[in-house]
């Protein structure tokens, strides 16, 4: 028995149904057909997704003609889009430092590394009571790279006024030594006006001097200082300097000092307390300002006494070796 093969006009006038995945599937080869053409000139990776940090990458992300698969989300122009970032909640504490970072802050703040370079100090001071006057000091540091330090110092210089006498200190030294982050010593000399009125000893003028320097701790951090100085008077050894300060650091890079100077063959005495800090108008200046308060006793020629009295003054500081952001 033969069978009449029916064309395609034939099933469509009988009603032949046309199975659903076979519609589907020529559609697909139809919008299939842009992408495949652009594989066959671009090559294969033209059909994979763009990785990021490869070139091309922004064209096939952003190319129209991809099918939906490929096809890129783009949000409509003025859509707000919100990113959730991780962080704490609102009202939540932030958390505390772990106990290594405040252990190197507090290792910066007490015993800060050894900084080389140039430093310079120039300070004045007022006093009054029953002697009067003002004194000037000026100070000059170096810190070598390797562990060498030069120290020179003028002053005091004062001018005292008690009743009709005029009463003048005048000292001046230079000292040479090692310089370690810390500790050090050194050694020099100097010239000193001396004043000594004793029993068995009188005298008066100018003297040369031997001087000693000792520091233990960070020059910028927690430390002290010691200065002793001695001169021969009479074939007999005569001290002249015992100057002791202490430094103590502070929060915000300040510096505290507590500096006891007595000169006993001068007749000069002073116990002084100022903190070193920033300049509130030059933050990223390299000077610092030291304003300071304290006593002041000066013994005249004849050794009278004219008692205790407050001065006050202020030391500018340059700190030739130190960044500008430290405040030491």
């Amino acid at each position: 028995m033969r069978h009449r093969a029916s064309s395609p006009s034939a099933g469509r006038r009988g009603g032949v149904p046309v199975p659903a995945h076979l519609v589907i599937a020529a559609l697909a080869c139809v919008a299939a057909s842009p992408a495949r053409a652009q594989a066959q000139q671009e090559g294969p990776e033209a059909l994979t997704p763009a990785q990021p940090g490869r070139a091309g990458s922004v064209h096939q992300l952003q190319d129209p003609s991809l099918p939906p698969p490929y096809a890129p989300l783009v949000p409509a122009e003025g859509t707000i889009i919100e990113v959730p970032v991780a962080g704490p909640a609102y009202g939540a504490t932030q958390p505390a430092a772990p106990p290594l970072a405040r252990r190197e802050r507090r290792r910066a703040r007490w015993a800060p590394p050894r900084t080389p370079g140039h430093r310079f100090g120039l300070d004045i001071m007022g006093f009054g009571g029953d002697i009067g006057g003002a004194a000037f000091a000026a100070d000059w540091r170096y810190r070598a790279q390797r562990p060498f330090f030069a120290l020179a110092r003028l002053g005091p210089l004062a001018v005292g006024k008690a009743g009709p006498d005029l009463i003048g200190v005048a000292d001046a030294s230079f000292v040479l030594g090692y310089d370690g982050r810390l500790f050090a010593a050194g050694a020099g000399i100097g010239v000193t006006y001396l004043r000594i009125d004793e029993s068995f000893r009188r005298a008066q003028g100018t003297s040369a001097i031997g001087r000693l320097h000792f520091r233990a701790g960070a020059l910028d951090g927690l430390n002290a200082q010691l200065d002793i100085g001695g001169a021969l008077v009479d074939q007999t050894l005569v001290g002249t300097h015992f100057n002791l300060r202490f430094r103590f650091p502070l929060r915000r890079g300040r510096l505290l000092d507590v500096v006891l100077e007595v000169m006993p063959a001068a007749s000069w005495t002073q116990l002084q307390v100022g903190w070193l800090m920033q300049i509130p108008w030059l933050p990223d200046s390299r000077w610092r300002i030291r304003p300071h308060a304290g006593l002041v006793e000066i013994i005249d020629a004849v050794g009278r006494d004219g008692g205790a009295a407050f001065g006050a003054g202020v030391q500018l500081v340059y700190l030739g070796g130190a960044a500008a952001s430290d405040p030491r």
